[in-house]
């Protein structure tokens, strides 16, 4: 808590001079800070030298400028210095050069006092603590002014681009990036300058035109007023994540265009089943069509050209054996030529039981069918009620012949 207190001290005390000619050391802007401690109004220091407002005298000036001369800065020159009313106090001078158009000026700023002292180490201990830590930071720190203009990166941000610290401070920020980085820089500029802190991504060239991916967390700076006065940005290398994303897409893009070749292949594939399945189904139609027509033609055939034979034998003098050959072939053919054969397979029945039940169907009699076969009509009889039984008709009274006939239709 002392050294904060001692470097709050140290930055309240400090006191801006102003700005002078480096060709005749002549004030050109006056600090109002200045003019207080000096007890002077801005009219009676513009256009004066240190010396002529007796804010210090020759010898001690001309130590100033030695060592201005020296580097182009002064740094931590013990000074005595008096205002108008006499009063000496030993101030701590700091300057710079500034180069305004083509003449050059000088800028001072002087702490308060000597007592001062212990409040300026404070300060400079705590800013190389604080530098440390920012230079070994492993994200990259970049700060502008409300111009844009380069303030402060440390080593890794410079590095980051392919630069040194010292060669991007003083550049505007829009140097390092493209046309289409100008235009979203633009936007996010104008996001800070109303005092909006935000996270986004943002792509910087590197000093060999190539590029860098970067996450940024960046802070408006403000002054005590709230006017935007610069920013500051946390920058954080991506572009191996990126690149890594990139080839995650390229090879999800290939998958998915790998899926959606297979997909039509398969589509194709199942069209081309299914017409195939289609034409079996014709042709497993068209063949249950031929062979019913060709059943159909070879029924018709014995039907017509066989068995009016048949019955126009039936009518000539034939002995009772050629009779009952005659018959036989005649029962046989009307079976062929007949599907009740196939339609009764489905009851069980014997192959004696089949020859009754085609038999019966002809329209054949108990007797007829005996002699038919050759066994007892008692036999036949029990043959028909096995039939009647397996067909299903023990508990009806339908007709044997009527029912053998349905199985026909």
């Amino acid at each position: 808590m002392k050294d904060r207190e001692v470097t709050m001290s140290y930055i309240r005390n400090m006191i801006p001079v102003g700005i002078t000619s480096r060709e005749d050391g002549r004030f050109v802007d006056p600090c109002q800070a200045f003019l207080q401690f000096m007890k002077l109004e801005r009219e009676e220091a513009l256009g004066r030298t240190w010396v002529e407002t007796g804010f210090v005298t020759a010898e001690r000036y001309a130590v100033f400028l030695d060592k201005l001369a020296e580097s182009g800065r002064v740094e931590n020159l013990e000074m005595p210095v008096t205002n108008k009313e006499g009063e000496t106090k030993l101030g701590l001078m700091n300057a710079a050069m500034l180069t305004i158009g083509d003449r050059q000026y000088v800028w001072t700023i002087m702490t308060g006092t000597m007592e001062r002292r212990e409040a300026y180490a404070a300060l400079q201990k705590s800013e190389r603590k604080y530098r440390i830590l920012v230079e070994n930071m492993s994200e990259g720190i970049w700060q502008i002014d409300r111009h844009a203009v380069t303030t402060f990166v440390n080593r890794h941000m410079a590095a980051m681009l392919g630069y040194t610290p010292e060669e991007m401070i003083g550049k505007h920020l829009f140097e390092f990036m493209d046309e289409q980085g100008v235009a979203k820089a633009q936007y996010y500029l104008e996001r800070r300058r109303q005092g909006i802190r935000e996270s986004h991504e943002f792509e910087f060239r590197r000093q060999d035109g190539s590029v860098v991916y970067t996450s940024l967390v960046t802070t408006p700076i403000m002054d005590d007023q709230g006017n935007y006065i610069g920013a500051t940005a946390c920058v954080q290398d991506i572009t191996d994540k990126r690149q890594v994303e990139k080839e995650l897409d390229k090879h999800r893009r290939h998958l998915e265009e790998m899926i959606r070749e297979r997909t039509t292949e398969l589509e194709s594939n199942n069209l081309a089943l299914q017409e195939l399945n289609t034409t079996l189904k014709v042709l497993l139609q068209q063949r249950e069509d031929d062979k019913k027509d060709l059943e159909e033609r070879f029924v018709l055939n014995i039907r017509n050209l066989v068995l009016p034979y048949v019955e126009m034998m039936k009518k000539g003098h034939l002995d009772a054996a050629q009779r009952a050959y005659l018959n036989i072939i005649e029962t046989h053919l009307y079976e062929i030529a007949t599907p009740l054969l196939k339609n009764i397979r489905q009851f069980n029945l014997t192959p004696r039981e089949m020859r009754v039940a085609s038999l019966v169907k002809s329209g054949r009699t108990t007797k007829e069918i005996a002699g038919i076969i050759g066994i007892a009509a008692g036999s036949i009889d029990v043959h028909r009620k096995n039939i009647r039984k397996k067909l299903g008709l023990t508990s009806r009274k339908a007709n044997l012949l009527t029912y053998l006939e349905s199985l026909d239709q």
